[in-house]
């Protein structure tokens, strides 16, 4: 995949190349909520955006590639989020209320990745990576494939519980599944580590 390079400019060209990214991408999330990726056009995202095909072609290929930025962008912010929160909150429930705070802001962003996720084998593959990709580092820890099927069905059950009540499950619920998950996860790897020094 083609990945956008901008071109070196003044601020003024910079930030009027920010402005239309930002107006892209906020057209697709609009339009994806309300019509489904599928049924989503170029032409329709450049008229909610106020802009031109060529601003549109200027940053993006397609709008496939629009859905990637704005999965790409989104996993990189939340990364950041946690890994900022957690230098700062040493308490791991404390740590898990303001990530519950942090996702119910960006409430349309997930419900588009999910639309997204099954829009395109080759998204839904690139999403879950970096969905993978962002548990390693809340788990710290390796993720067998056991626990990756277990992480990967509670995001899921969130995601589809987020479209049916349009709402995240509370703090004290999120929290509730995660010692459940941190307990499994614990139980796996006692369990491997019971069967490496049986043989």
């Amino acid at each position: 995949m083609v990945v956008f390079q901008p071109k070196e400019g003044n601020d003024m060209t910079d930030l009027r190349s920010k402005r239309s990214v930002d107006s892209i991408k906020k057209a697709f999330i609009d339009l994806t909520l309300s019509r489904g990726m599928d049924h989503v056009t170029v032409s329709e995202i450049t008229k909610q955006a106020f802009i031109n095909r060529q601003t549109f072609y200027l940053h993006y290929l397609d709008k496939f590639d629009l859905a990637h930025q704005v999965a790409s962008d989104f996993f990189v912010k939340t990364t950041k989020f946690y890994k900022d929160t957690s230098l700062t909150h040493h308490d791991r429930n404390e740590v898990l209320m303001i990530m519950c705070n942090y996702l119910t802001a960006h409430y349309r962003e997930i419900i588009v990745l999910h639309e997204v996720q099954s829009a395109s084998d080759d998204l839904n593959q690139e999403i879950e990576e970096r969905m993978m990709d962002f548990i390693q580092v809340v788990s710290r820890k390796h993720v067998s494939e056991f626990n990756h099927e277990v992480y990967m069905s509670l995001i899921n059950a969130t995601v589809d519980f987020m479209i049916k009540y349009s709402k995240i499950p509370s703090d004290k619920d999120i929290i509730k599944i995660v010692e459940m998950i941190r307990e499994v996860q614990n139980a796996d790897n006692d369990g491997v580590k019971k069967y490496q020094n049986q043989y």
